[in-house]
Parts: structure tokens; C-alpha cells; sequence
């Protein structure tokens, strides 16, 4: 065995110092809190995009996504861009790269919505580091939000575009100049987005009253350079947003027509009840909408506070579009919104005034056993929403909480009235997240055909998917190819966009006011209110299918909050009528 003598320094006598490796350290951003929020972000991508094309599009987005389509592939001459030119550009630039899809059609609303967490990010000194975590994880999970993320609709860009707009105005009150021109963009897109967007501009224009001030001090203060690429932001964003990247400059009127389509919707008649918005946010999501309740008193105290106002304005805004003639979903889901951020803050003040002393911990063998019943009666509850959801359930939910309420009570008689609050709170919690949880995966990703989604009030059927196959195969039948077979179509307007969706890979396909007197080969779509056509034979395809209480078994929640005169009527359904076999040998 050698042994290796170590050398000592003439000069010193004594050893060389050894190199000490450096200790590794985490970068300086990456805290616990940013960890938390890039969590929340992926999750909400997750969530957004997670079988974002498993659905077929329903006739109101088939509307909004077969324009842009036929722009993309040349298919048809287009009238129409639908109620939001932002949302129209961004389908026609995925369209022509890619082949159209249910996914691309609903890409930018779901990479909105995914978005929208960054907002509570932004506002977090204002907030508070906590309460800007919890807002962001009600929006994360929040029903309405993910439908309108997952819906193809310019409402859920403008929803982010009047966020960010007046976040950046608070920045630019605070003096902050160099956020004119991501303003400017924000305001351009929300011009673009959805008729909704006057809605938001209302309430912009109440929340910033009080920052006029100082946000046109920050302007006159600003250098030269700032107002132009303010201005240049602006007009570049809302000039190829609006004219499709400056390949249609006609189409820059759709802008303004979004105007007199919000006009219009307040004479639209309505059957919906006057009960019908705030029943339907309460059943929905009981998590955030009853905490927000708690917090609006004290938000109605600080309505001088901008964002306050603003939070304010909006919510009365939609809360009196839901009781007005031609509202629709969209206005449920923006309601959400300010609900979320009062939630958020209400819910971190429960946490520091009543569950900072979890009972979990407590002595009280009475309490660990009932902090261990409150976890199983909300899996119970989880897992019955989960396999069953009509309405004969609901009295087996309520049993079992309405006996922890009655254990809950005698335990605060006969020991501490404050742990039996907080162990109603933490019940109150874990059911309201359990119900939240199971009505966003029930209306946003149930495949199950007999479940009607609340949010939309109807669903497109699966005779629809049956559709195109039948069709597909009878071409190849009569043509030797799945898409050459001529199809004419003579339906109503109103489901006509999605019949060229669903046969947007067939070759030749012509819509039509009224059938041809002489047709040969072509198959032929039309409505059921064709009785006959002479030398073919055909089936009927429901498209979409809407529910009438006192029906068939429903979802409670959807029970009491569907319209009461809804029918299924002939223009929901189609007929294919096929020619017979030309070819020799065939029957």
C-alpha cells in the first residue's frame, strides 16, 4: 500500500488550502409564491386545453368559425365575420397554416382564459400576495370561466383585453409611463373582440374616472417617442386584427357593427325568469358566489378605491344585462369575475381570523373525529355528483350534511363555539369545492350524450357525428372517393354554417335558398319540413336536442333554470336524402 505524503509550504509550513465546492443555490425568482403561480398557470393550460376538439362545435360556434374557414380554403364567398373581427383573424391565421378543427376553432378563447390568471399575478401589492394566489385559483377553477375559455366566442378575449387595459391604467396612474403602449394594444383588441366589449367599456370608463387625473398628467409628462409608439400599437393592432393582416381592408366595418349588435340585443325578446342569472351562479358555483356575498358590504365601503369601482360597475353592469331581454351566457360568465376577486379576499380573512388554528390540531378527540367526517362526507358528495347527477340525489346530499350542521352545533354547546365555527366553515369549504369541481367537469368535458350542459342549454347530439360518415360512405360508394359526391344543402340559416363545417372536407358543396327543380347525383341536406323527394330515400339526424322540465330526469341545478317554452323544432333537425345506387349490380 503507497501512501501519498502530503506537500507542506516552504514558506508557511503548512498545508495548501483545499478548493471548497460552492454551495448551489436557487435562482433569486424562484420563491414559493412564483412556484405557486407557475403551478396555477400550467394548470390552467391544462384545464383550458385538456380535449379542447373532443366536442363537436354546436351551431352558434360553427357560426363564428366556418366564416373564417372559407376565407382560409377559398371555400365559399363570405357575408359575415361574425361579432368578433379579433377572434375571425386569429381562426383565419390558424386556418391557413393548419386544416380546420373543433381544437383550432376554440385555440384563442382557451389560451384567453389560461390567461386571465396572470391578472391577479399583476395585482398581487394590491391585493395581497395571499388573497391574489386564492382569486387565482377560484378563476382557475371556476365552471363558467372554463366553458367560456372552451367556447368559440370573442367574449373570453374581450373579458382579458378590459382586465389587462385597466390593469395597465393603474400602473400609468401610479407613474409608470411606459405602459401606454400595452394599454393601447389591450384597448385595440377590446374593440375587436365582442359586442360585450361597450359593456366593459362602461365599466372602464367608471373605474378610471377617478385616475383621469393623473393618467393625462403621465401623458403630457411623456416623451415624444412614448406618444408615438403608443399611438403606432394602437392603430397597428386594430388594423390587422380588423382587415385580416391588411389583406381585407372591407372587412375593417365589422368592427363597428359589433356596436349595433349590442344594441340590438336589448330588444331581443327573453323567456328566461327574472331569477334565472343569480339562481344559476349560486347553484353553479355556491364556492364563490356565497363568499362573494360576505365580501360586498366592505367592497361597497371602499368604492372610492378605482379597482373597487371598477369591480363594482361591472358586476352591476352584467348582474342588469342578465335581467334584460337578450342576454345570454356570456353575461353568467362575466359576473364571475368580480365575484372571484371579492371571494379571494374574503376567503384569506376567514383564513386569518378563523382557520389560522386548523381544529385539525385540536385536543379535542371530539374534533379530530369530526374533522375526519368532514373529509369523508365531501368525498361521498364528490363521488355521488360524479356517478349521478338528477335531482332524486339531492336529499341524499343534504342528509348527511344537515347531520354534521346538528353534531356541529351540540359540539360548540358543550365545548367551544369557536372550534364548531370553524369546523362549519371548513364543511361549508369542502363542499363548496366539491360541487364546484364536479359542474366544471360535467359541463366542460362529460362525453356522455345524455347530459345537457347548463351553461348553453343545449347540446348537439351524437346523430350529428354520425353525420358525415354516412355521407363519406355513400360517396365512396357512388364516386369511389369519400368527398367528391356533390352535396346541396337547403337548410335554415341558423344551422347552415355548421352543415358546411361538418362537410368542410367535401369537394363540392353548395348551400342553397331552395332546391333545384333536377338533380341527379348530388345528396341533398335539407329540413324535415321536406316531405319527400322523388327517386331518394334518406334519414333524419337530430342536431341539436333541448330539454323542457318535467321531461326526462335532468340535472337538478338545470331543472330551475332552463326556459319553459323551449321545443325541439324542425329547424333542429335534417334530413339526408341519398340517391340510389347508379352503379349496375348494386340495390
Amino acid at each position: 500500500m503507497i501512501v501519498k505524503k502530503h506537500r507542506y509550504s516552504s514558506a508557511t509550513g503548512t498545508a495548501p488550502r483545499q478548493a471548497v465546492p460552492a454551495a448551489v443555490t436557487a435562482p433569486a425568482w424562484l420563491t414559493i409564491e412564483n412556484i405557486a403561480w407557475i403551478s396555477l398557470g400550467l394548470l390552467a393550460l391544462c384545464l383550458r386545453f385538456f380535449a379542447l376538439g373532443g366536442k363537436l362545435l354546436t351551431p352558434g360556434e360553427a357560426q363564428l368559425a366556418w366564416p373564417a374557414y372559407a376565407v382560409a380554403h377559398a371555400k365559399a364567398p363570405f357575408s359575415t365575420v361574425g361579432t368578433s373581427p379579433a377572434l375571425f383573424t386569429g381562426q383565419w391565421l390558424l386556418f391557413s397554416i393548419f386544416h380546420g378543427s373543433a381544437f383550432l376553432a376554440r385555440f384563442w378563447p382557451a389560451l384567453a382564459g389560461a390567461s386571465l390568471i396572470a391578472i391577479p399575478y399583476r395585482l398581487r401589492h394590491r391585493l395581497g400576495r395571499e388573497a391574489a394566489l386564492l382569486t387565482g385559483l377560484l378563476l382557475l377553477f371556476s365552471a363558467h370561466q372554463v366553458w367560456l375559455s372552451r367556447s368559440v366566442d370573442g367574449a373570453m378575449i374581450a373579458e382579458i383585453a378590459a382586465l389587462w387595459l385597466f390593469v395597465d391604467l393603474l400602473e400609468l396612474a401610479d407613474g409608470n409611463p411606459s405602459h401606454f403602449w400595452t394599454a393601447a394594444i389591450a384597448l385595440a383588441v377590446l374593440l375587436l373582440a365582442a359586442p360585450e366589449s361597450y359593456t366593459l367599456l362602461i365599466a372602464l370608463g367608471v373605474g378610471t374616472a377617478p385616475l383621469a387625473t393623473q393618467i393625462g398628467r403621465q401623458w403630457q409628462t411623456a416623451k415624444g417617442t412614448l406618444h408615438r409608439k403608443a399611438i403606432t400599437a394602437f392603430l397597428v393592432t386594430f388594423f390587422l386584427l380588423g382587415t385580416v393582416f391588411f389583406t381585407r381592408l372591407t372587412l375593417l366595418g365589422a368592427a363597428w357593427e359589433q356596436l349595433a349588435t349590442w344594441v340590438r340585443r336589448f330588444a331581443v325578446p327573453t323567456s328566461y325568469p327574472i331569477y334565472w342569472l343569480p339562481l344559476r351562479i349560486l347553484l353553479d358555483e355556491p364556492l364563490l358566489s356565497i363568499t362573494a356575498l360576505f365580501a360586498l358590504p366592505s367592497a361597497v365601503r371602499r368604492w372610492r378605491d378605482p379597482w373597487t369601482r371598477f369591480l363594482l360597475a361591472w358586476a352591476t353592469l352584467f348582474l342588469l344585462a342578465g335581467f334584460l331581454p337578450g342576454h345570454s351566457s356570456r353575461e353568467t360568465a362575466f359576473l364571475t369575475v368580480p365575484l372571484a376577486f371579492w371571494a379571494g379576499q374574503q376567503l384569506w380573512l376567514v383564513w386569518q381570523h378563523w382557520l389560522a388554528d386548523c381544529p385539525c390540531r385540536s385536543d379535542s378527540i371530539y374534533g379530530i373525529g369530526f374533522s375526519i367526517m368532514l373529509l369523508g362526507t365531501a368525498a361521498v358528495v364528490t363521488s355521488m355528483l360524479a356517478q349521478d347527477s338528477i335531482r332524486s340525489i339531492v336529499p341524499l346530499l343534504l342528509l348527511p350534511i344537515v347531520l354534521l350542521i346538528v353534531l356541529d352545533a351540540l359540539q360548540g354547546f358543550w365545548f367551544s363555539w369557536r372550534t364548531a365555527i370553524q369546523q362549519l366553515l371548513i364543511l361549508a369549504l369542502l363542499v363548496g369545492g366539491a360541487l364546484t369541481s364536479v359542474t366544471t367537469w360535467r359541463d366542460n368535458w362529460d362525453q356522455m350524450a345524455w347530459v345537457e350542459p347548463a351553461f348553453t342549454k343545449e347540446t348537439v347530439n351524437v346523430d350529428a357525428e354520425h353525420f358525415v360518415p354516412v355521407l363519406a360512405q355513400a360517396s365512396a360508394e357512388r364516386v369511389g372517393d369519400a368527398q367528391e359526391l356533390p352535396v346541396i344543402i337547403d337548410a335554415p340559416k341558423a344551422i347552415r354554417p355548421f352543415l358546411l363545417w361538418q362537410l368542410r372536407d367535401f369537394r363540392y358543396v353548395t348551400a342553397v335558398a331552395a332546391l333545384p327543380k333536377r338533380f341527379t347525383n348530388e345528396a341533398v341536406v335539407t329540413g324535415v319540413n321536406v316531405k319527400d323527394l322523388p327517386g331518394r330515400f334518406g334519414g333524419i339526424f337530430i342536431l341539436t336536442q333541448k330539454a323542457l322540465p318535467g321531461g326526462p330526469p335532468l340535472l337538478w341545478t338545470q331543472w330551475l333554470l332552463y326556459r319553459l317554452d323551449e321545443q325541439i323544432t324542425p329547424a333542429q333537425r335534417i334530413i339526408l336524402w341519398l340517391p340510389p345506387f347508379a352503379t349496375p349490380g348494386k340495390k
